[in-house]
């Protein structure tokens, strides 16, 4: 029986996560009997009662039932004591087509023009946000001081290299790209660098104000920071084996156990030493204008 949540589902290779625990489940032949399945648990109970059941996606309408249906629609109407034909069969905008049809005010083609969510922070979590987001490219300088905006510039030296912004548990979004020299919305938001093949930086932050806000960044390759953690997990494990075989050893007298331990100690610390200076190149550090690391020593340091 495998059963797993959001961990599993909500990242860069979900589909792929969970096609390989079917997967499994069809090669051992784990499922479609007792006590044998793969199930995912999505921790999102109101998605399938306060949203579905009441009717609250585009194209369906109380019950589960789908608005294109003219039967359904007569059974609601009738219930909600409304006049036949007052429902429309057409299915409204799905979310996604909602942000990329905002902005109404300055597009006559866009149809939306404000909308009004409660709860979920979903305009920073969608993909491409940019259409729901302020042009913050347009902020005068003049006002950067009051609207929780700094201009920034990156001096980075890997190509592609780009400062992603989030508010406190949320996704990473994209702030601008290096050298970047452009206005950036950083008040209550988390800062990282990332580019490709580089180990993303840990979190910092930056504080608004009418000021050019100068970084610079050292990119550590990710292979090395993979392959420093790869060896420091085994290291570890590896020495306390050796550290148990060599007493178990010592103490039943028996001298094979005794080499066998000394031999796996001797290479858990070659593991560990050789993971060391792979975790240091492999570091990504962010300084300020004065040289002062700001980011890569612990995550959530301030500027």
């Amino acid at each position: 029986m495998s059963l797993w949540t959001m961990g599993l589902n909500q990242r860069t290779k979900g589909v792929w996560a969970n096609n390989l625990v079917h997967n499994l489940h069809l090669i051992t032949g784990n499922i479609c009997k007792d006590g044998a399945d793969a199930f995912s648990l999505t921790g999102q109970p109101n998605a399938c009662g306060g949203v579905r059941e009441t009717g609250s996606l585009c194209h369906l309408l109380p019950g589960t039932r789908p608005v294109a249906n003219p039967k359904v629609r007569a059974q609601v109407e009738k219930a909600w004591k409304i006049p036949e034909g007052t429902i429309d069969p057409k299915p409204g905008f799905h979310t996604m087509k909602m942000f990329s049809a905002l902005g109404g005010e300055k597009d006559a083609s866009k149809p939306i023009k404000g909308m009004l969510v409660t709860t979920p922070q979903t305009a920073p979590s969608v993909p491409k946000a940019t259409p729901a987001a302020p042009p913050t490219e347009k902020i005068s300088r003049e006002r950067t001081s009051t609207a929780g905006v700094a201009r920034i510039h990156l001096s980075a030296d890997r190509e592609l290299s780009r400062i992603e912004l989030r508010f406190p548990y949320e996704s990473w979004q994209a702030g601008c790209e290096a050298p970047c020299d452009r206005p950036v919305i950083v008040d209550g938001r988390q800062a990282r660098v990332v580019a490709p093949g580089m180990t993303p930086s840990n979190p910092f932050r930056i504080s608004p104000g009418s000021g050019l806000v100068r970084l610079r960044v050292n990119g550590g390759p990710d292979w090395a920071r993979t392959a420093g953690i790869a060896l420091l997990a085994a290291g570890i494990p590896s020495s306390l084996a050796g550290l148990t075989l060599f007493g178990f050893g010592a103490q039943t007298e028996r001298g094979q156990l005794r080499t066998a331990g000394v031999v796996t100690l001797a290479v858990s610390a070659v593991a560990v030493l050789t993971s060391l200076p792979l975790l240091s190149y492999g570091a990504t550090s962010v300084y300020d204008i004065e040289g002062n690391r700001i980011a890569g020593a612990r995550a959530g340091d301030q500027m």
